[in-house]
Parts: structure tokens; sequence; C-alpha cells
């Protein structure tokens, strides 16, 4: 199958994420992979702009989180199938699959406000990993005794 790829070519999600968030995807697009290709850039671009603001310089990740991934591949999954011809058994699948791209845009507004966080790996050395870089405290020098 066409949608069994895992790999991110296209930007923060593959085309598996987005059939796992809509599995009659392939046949909806008829395994026409160009859209969601595009679906998947535009989504990613969508939450770039949102991430932003909290990340101007570098994003805090190498590879997008797997909570990333699954709202990018919601914005795109509906984006693939809300021009799609269906009939009215299907308009609810639609309905529903709106209802998961609105739910995964407020997250990712979430995330650029600083409401809600990524989940980020500890590094390997497992010292502590906050994206706020503090100071080290002051020592004897400033009076503190160290």
């Amino acid at each position: 199958m066409a949608f069994e790829d895992t790999a991110l070519t296209s930007g923060w999600a593959s085309e598996r994420d987005c059939s796992d968030q809509l599995g009659s995807l392939e046949q909806y697009m008829q395994g026409e992979l160009g859209p969601v290709r595009r679906a998947i850039a535009a989504a990613t671009g969508r939450a770039q702009t949102y991430l932003r603001a909290r990340w101007p310089d570098a994003w805090p990740f190498s590879t997008p989180p797997v909570e990333l991934r699954e709202a990018v591949a919601a914005l795109a999954a509906y984006a693939c199938i809300k021009g799609v011809g269906m009939d009215l058994a299907n308009l609810e699948l639609v309905k529903q699959m709106r209802l998961e791209a609105e739910r995964a845009e407020r997250w990712l507004r979430d995330v650029g406000a600083g409401k809600a966080d990524l989940l980020l790996p500890r590094p390997a050395d497992t010292s502590y990993y906050n994206e706020y870089h503090v100071a080290k405290a002051p020592g004897g020098e400033f009076g503190f005794s160290g």
C-alpha cells in the first residue's frame, strides 16, 4: 500500500500518520500521494506559524514528537477529504474530521502560547532539561555561600 511509509518527507507528518487519522484516506485519495504530501506541507506550515511565537529561532526537537505529528496529520487528513465528493452517509465522517482538525489547531495555538507543552525527551545524560536555560546560581564571589 502506498500509505505504509513512516518517513517524514513532506513535513511534520507522514502519509501513514494521515491514514492513522483516517483509515480510508488512501481510498478517498485513490492512492494518489501528491495531494496528501501537499496537505502535509501546508499543515506543517500552519503548525509552524503557531509555534514560531514560542520558538522563533529553532525548534526544540530534531524529530517532531508524536503529539505534534498527530496534530499535523489531523489537519492534513481533513484538508484532503473536505473537498472529496461523498455520499450523505460519509458527511458525518467529514464533520468528525473537521472537529479533530479544529481540536489540533487549538492545541497548536496553546503550545505556541505556552499554555501546553510538547513532551520532549530528556537528554541522554539525564540532567534536568528545560527549554529555558537558567544561569548558574551565584557563588561566593557575590557574598553567597557556595
